[in-house]
């Protein structure tokens, strides 16, 4: 996510967004990595929007998640944001993670779940590096985004 469209993002509402934030651990790894399960995301786009979780998250921001030949891709404005994903089989759904480095170092988690043509549940991570003196007097460490997709969309293949 670059750091410029998210300063945007959350620039409007940041008084108190430091607060009831709860570290999140990177190295946390599903079980396993399905191939299959790979194989069923992939060309999976779904339009929605992001929004900050907490008083940070007045305004949305419209994007799509897509993921093709194992990655993960975020674009949203003129932004473009890819990283490896694994997926797995969970009952009838597909639960997915991405872990990556944005433009500055700075870590996103993406995760979620597809099901019969549709995406929930999908929230990103975003943790800084401290060095932005507005964001490090403003933002957490980490701020936790949640992506809507838009009403009555499906996911296209």
């Amino acid at each position: 996510m670059n750091k410029h469209y998210v300063s945007i993002m959350l620039s409007i509402g940041l008084i108190g967004c430091a607060f009831g934030q709860q570290p999140t651990n990177f190295s946390a790894h599903p079980a396993r990595n399905d191939p299959n399960a790979a194989i069923v995301l992939d060309g999976v786009e779904v339009n929605g929007r992001i929004r900050a979780n907490g008083l940070i998250g007045i305004v949305s921001v419209p994007g799509t998640i897509s993921f093709h030949e194992r990655e993960f891709i975020w674009t949203a404005r003129d932004t473009i944001d890819r990283g490896m994903y694994t997926a797995w089989p969970v009952g009838d759904t597909i639960h997915f993670q991405a872990n990556y480095l944005i433009e500055n170092g700075e870590q996103i988690r993406w995760t979620g779940v597809y099901q019969e043509g549709q995406l929930s549940g999908v929230s990103a991570v975003w943790t800084r590096i401290e060095g932005d003196v507005i964001h490090d007097l403003l933002l957490p460490s980490q701020v936790t985004l949640t992506f809507t997709p838009d009403e009555n969309s499906e996911a296209r293949q």
